[in-house]
């Protein structure tokens, strides 16, 4: 891998996501992908709190998986799963229901 590749491997590792890493770099959103893709490294998109993925990383690290199982399942970094598990009591709640 060349100094460049390491660089962006190193922040994606760290959580970051890819939009992030492409303005810091001053690199296209395009290049990150591929780079990410080929090297096999997180993609580490947004989750929106209480959305579907979210709802899964939560309930998968609550029956026992780690954070770096669910970062491969997910392609997020263990960093930005243990993120999201601490995000867990600050999902949104409803004060009524439809039925």
């Amino acid at each position: 891998m060349t100094p460049r590749q390491y660089q962006v491997a190193d922040l994606l590792n760290r959580g970051r996501s890819i939009r992030a890493v492409a303005e810091e770099l001053e690199v296209s959103k395009r290049r990150i992908y591929d780079l990410a893709r080929r090297l096999q490294l997180p993609y580490n998109a947004p989750l929106k709190v209480g959305g579907r993925k979210w709802r899964q990383v939560q309930e998968l690290y609550q029956s026992g998986y780690s954070p770096e199982e669910l970062g491969k399942m997910f392609r997020l970094a263990p960093s930005r799963v243990n993120r999201i598990v601490r995000e867990y009591g600050q999902r949104p709640r409803t004060l009524w229901h439809r039925r």
